[in-house]
Formats: C-alpha cells, structure tokens, sequence
C-alpha cells in the first residue's frame, strides 16, 4: 500500500511540473490543443466520481506557493490549476498559495536578507534606496505587481529585504495577484484572442502610468 501510494504520488508531481511548462506553450499552440491538454491532464488527475482527489489539491497548492516562493514560472502553476479544477477553484487556490508564498518571502527577506545586501550593496545605498521607495509608497509597489516584466518573487523578495511595511505589503500583494489570477484560472481564452489582449495590456498599461504617476507625485512632494 505504501509503495502504491508513493507510485501514485510521484506521477501525479511530475504531472503538475511537466504540466505547468506545457501550459506556457498552450498559448501558441492553440485552443483545440489547450482542450485535448486539459481533458487529459484531467483524466490522469481524477479522482472518485472524477473529481480531483485532495491529494491533488494539495500538490496543486505546493506547486503554487513554491512558484511564487521560488524562481518559478507562476503563471504556469496557474494555467495548470484552472486546467485541473473549476474556475472559482482555481482563482481561490491559486490566490491563497500565491499569498502563501509571498508572505513566505517577505518575512525570510526581511529576516535574513537585510545585512547580507547591506554587505554586497552599502549601508548608505540600502538607506537611500530604502527611503526613495517608502516615500514613492503602495502605488509604486502595486503597479510593479501589474508589469509584466517585473518579477513577482524579486518584489517579494525586495520588499522584505527593505523591511517596507507590512501592512502595504500585503495589501499590494492582494489586489494586485487578483488580475493575473482571474486571467489564467478563470478566463484563459482571453490570452488566446488577441483583441482581448490588447485591451488587457493597454487597461494595465493605463493603471500603471497612473500609479507611476502618483509614486512621482509623492515623491517630489
């Protein structure tokens, strides 16, 4: 029994890893190709009645938190969890391991990565730094969590770094993990249409030029 279960265990992370780098490539390969995928990473997935067991959940929801704990491609754990489970599923399990895995590295950030930058950058560079971004405040961390070319694990990783107040951090955490979830749990058709993308990207866009905006306000005020 044991062994069975170690069997089955070990498939089904090699499903959920092997599954996150062949979502990336659904994107370019087409909506016929993301439905075969899905239809037979669901297959192998399934539990009793076809349902996905907790076993499955659970590595869904460590594949997830160590994505965004780690540098992962996080929105392949998310493409993955809204192929493996209903839409509201999905967002919520990827919502709840993504913050997971921020918190998880801000607080080892902020607890063992502060004297070890001071040492590689300066103390002075780290204060300077540190008080530019404090005055810029919670727009400049929220419209890096919505650039597409930011990573999401440096800024986690960053904001413990600079010790920035938690309170700001998790709430830029929050909101700005809502976008990017909703998009590849609960509406990935919509990467697949490049109309609806372009209107995805110039909403961001605009969102961002107008948080940049008020980070420069509040600075030179």
């Amino acid at each position: 029994m044991p062994s069975r279960l170690f069997s089955r265990s070990r498939v089904r992370v090699v499903l959920i890893v092997l599954g996150g780098a062949a979502l990336a490539a659904v994107v370019i390969l087409g909506e016929t190709t993301a439905a075969m995928l899905g239809a037979r990473l669901r297959a192998l997935a399934g539990g009793p009645e076809g349902r996905p067991s907790l076993l499955v959940y659970a590595l869904a929801a460590g594949f997830t938190f160590l994505a965004v704990l780690l540098p992962l491609p996080a929105e392949a754990a998310a493409l993955l969890n809204g192929t493996l489970f209903s839409p509201v599923t999905a967002f919520w399990l990827t919502w709840v391991s993504a913050m997971a895995g921020a918190a998880a590295s801000y607080e080892c950030g902020l607890r063992l990565g502060h004297r070890p930058a001071e040492r590689l950058f300066g103390v002075q560079r780290m204060a300077r730094v540190q008080r530019l971004v404090d005055r810029a405040g919670w727009p400049t961390l929220l419209a890096l969590r919505l650039s597409p070319v930011m990573a999401f694990t440096a800024i986690n990783w960053a904001s413990g770094i600079l010790a920035l107040s938690r309170p700001v951090f998790y709430l830029t955490v929050a909101v700005g993990l809502v976008p990017g979830t909703w998009v590849f749990t609960m509406a990935p058709e919509l990467l697949l249409d490049r109309r609806a993308t372009t209107r995805l990207v110039a909403v961001a866009g605009a969102v961002m030029l107008g948080l940049f905006g008020a980070s420069w306000w509040r600075v030179r005020s």
